[in-house]
């Protein structure tokens, strides 16, 4: 089932009208992409790596292993496509800390005061992160692909894997976190998650 869903995934092609991509989405909401300074990607896979070519003037951060992983002979059929990349396109590579945070042995600042950090959460990919983005009330926990939506994570399903055994332990794992703090939980592909972010509503 697994290999079925990997050849399909690298059989698909994207394609989005201009107004769809990054530059209009932003104009939305008064931004423009050389007001953006930093970019974390929370995995590479080809539906989510395009992006990065708007903004060759900002640090770019994506863990290690994920990187690592993704230009090799094994990559394509993990739904790595080097094609999607920019060609100036050198990340800042993250090795996760030992600093806790909350059921995380290890997590990595991205900003100083370390209200935006980032916890491993592997499984639909080998370097699968998500970010914590902090205030005074609510932790926003941006979990990319790691499962399809709120209702998915609360019966502990993973989104389409690559790592079963982990990805199952990291569902569990970050379950047991949105449960201990108070988080407004957003998944990439979730229809849900811009209503989620205007109500804030708590996981």
């Amino acid at each position: 089932m697994i290999g079925s869903r990997r050849s399909n995934f690298a059989a698909m092609a994207f394609a989005f009208a201009t107004i769809h991509e990054i530059p209009h989405q932003l104009a939305k909401i008064g931004v423009t992409p050389q007001d953006v300074s930093t970019i974390v990607l929370t995995h590479m896979h080809g539906d989510h790596i395009g992006g990065p070519s708007h903004f060759e003037h900002c640090k770019i951060f994506v863990s290690r292993s994920e990187y690592e992983l993704a230009p090799g002979k094994k990559g394509p059929g993990n739904g790595y496509f080097l094609k999607n990349w920019p060609k100036w396109f050198r990340p800042t590579l993250i090795d996760y800390e030992e600093h806790p945070e909350g059921n995380f042995k290890k997590s990595f600042p991205i900003t100083d005061d370390g209200a935006i950090k980032v916890v491993p959460t592997p499984g639909h990919s080998i370097g699968h992160q998500s970010i914590l983005a902090k205030d005074s009330t609510f932790t926003y926990f941006i979990a990319g692909d790691l499962t399809y939506n709120c209702a998915t994570l609360k019966r502990e399903i993973p989104d389409v894997v690559l790592m079963n055994k982990v990805a199952q332990q990291t569902v569990e794992k970050v379950h047991r976190y949105v449960q201990s703090t108070p988080c407004i939980y957003l998944s990439s592909h979730d229809w849900n998650a811009v209503d989620l972010l205007e109500k804030k509503e708590v996981f």
